[in-house]
């Protein structure tokens, strides 16, 4: 029930300074990722260490790859960071892709309110099929002719942290 309390506590942290300020701190979630450690290791010794150092380490890498394409900030990477430490591999991964479906809809959404979708859609059609045909990395500056709505990434995390904690029997 702890690991629950907390994940739910960073989260919600997380979310609420996330939509004020665009930003997760570093210090919130550094502490979060220590206390994560910590806690695994008293409870469960080397065990213990192993599963949140996977974790946090896992999560760490492909945030860290999605940070360098500019899919997600760096304090997104660092809070799921902070997450493995406390949940492990399997609930973090599941977390990060529910993330991004949630994340991907309501920017589909968006995008169709705003009557932008299709011309998106026809701007990557383009750079995939010139992309396809000559194999050139400039064809991808098409993309970048509208810029795209950004959302902060917490708003997708939080229903997504809620689904995989229904999924696991609320554990």
């Amino acid at each position: 029930m702890t690991v629950v309390i907390v994940v739910l506590i960073h989260t919600l942290v997380a979310f609420l300074i996330d939509i004020r300020t665009r930003k997760i701190p570093n210090n919130w979630n550094w502490t979060v990722l220590i206390c994560g450690l910590t806690y695994h290791v008293v409870n469960s010794g080397w065990s213990g260490l192993s599963f949140s150092l996977a974790g946090g380490l896992a999560l760490l890498l492909v945030t860290t790859f999605l940070y360098t394409c500019g899919a997600i900030g760096g304090g997104d990477v660092k809070w799921f960071a902070a997450l493995g430490s406390w949940c492990g591999v399997w609930f973090t991964m599941n977390t990060l892709v529910y993330t991004f479906l949630i994340g991907g809809t309501i920017s589909v959404v968006i995008l169709m309110f705003k009557g932008r979708l299709l011309n998106i859609l026809k701007q990557w059609i383009i750079a995939i099929v010139c992309l396809l045909g000559d194999k050139k990395l400039s064809n991808l500056k098409v993309i970048n002719q509208q810029p795209l709505h950004e959302i902060p990434l917490m708003i997708a995390a939080l229903p997504a942290v809620a689904i995989i904690l229904l999924m696991n029997g609320g554990q």
